[in-house]
C-alpha cells in the first residue's frame, strides 16, 4: 500500500526532474473537490482514484509528474495543479513533457500538445461526437480496460483501429 505524504521536499522534485521521465496527466474537473487522499479517506470515482494511484507509483519510480486536477499542491512527490492551470504548449511546468495522458477529455486534443508521447486513457464506454479522427490523429495510443471495452470501441470508433491498447 502507497501512503501519500503531503508537503514533499522540493528538492526531492527537483532531483526526478532531472533523474526520470515528466509525466503529466490531466483529469480535470470532476463532479466533487477531492486530492489524492479522498480514495482512501472516504472513496472516489474511478478516473480520479486511478490519476491518484498512478500519478503516486511513477513519482515512486522517480519520475516527475503534474496531475491537473481539482487542488494545488504536493502529495507523495507528485505536484498536483488545478486544471485551469493546464497548458498544452507546456504540460509538465518547462520540462520536456515524456508523456501526457489525457483522461476522457478528448477535446484537449483539437491540436497536438507539447509531449513526445499523448495517450488518452478511456475510463467510458463512449465518447459520442467528441471522439473525432482529427482529435485521435493528435494522439499516440487510446487505452482501453479491458478486450471487451476495445471491441466496444472500435466498433463504435473504427478509426481507432491500431491506436487501441489494453491497460
Amino acid at each position: 500500500e502507497m501512503k501519500v505524504i503531503v508537503g514533499r521536499d522540493p528538492g526531492e522534485t527537483e532531483r526526478a526532474r532531472a533523474s526520470g521521465q515528466a509525466v503529466a496527466i490531466y483529469v480535470g474537473q470532476g463532479l466533487e473537490d477531492w486530492t489524492p487522499e479522498t480514495p482512501d479517506d472516504k472513496g472516489l470515482g474511478g478516473s480520479e482514484t486511478w490519476a491518484a494511484k498512478t500519478a503516486q507509483a511513477l513519482a515512486v519510480m522517480g519520475h516527475f509528474v503534474v496531475v491537473y486536477g481539482m487542488v494545488d499542491g504536493f502529495w507523495g512527490g507528485v505536484l498536483y495543479q488545478h486544471y485551469r492551470k493546464y497548458d498544452s504548449a507546456d504540460p509538465t511546468l518547462g520540462q520536456r513533457c515524456d508523456l501526457l495522458i489525457v483522461s476522457r477529455r478528448p477535446d484537449l486534443l483539437d491540436s497536438r500538445p507539447a509531449a513526445e508521447r499523448v495517450v488518452f486513457m478511456a475510463h467510458d464506454t463512449s465518447y459520442g461526437p467528441e471522439l473525432t479522427e482529427e482529435r485521435v490523429a493528435n494522439m499516440d495510443a487510446y487505452l482501453v480496460l479491458s478486450r471487451w471495452h476495445e471491441a466496444h470501441t472500435l466498433e463504435a470508433y473504427p478509426f481507432l483501429a491500431g491506436k487501441t491498447q489494453i491497460v
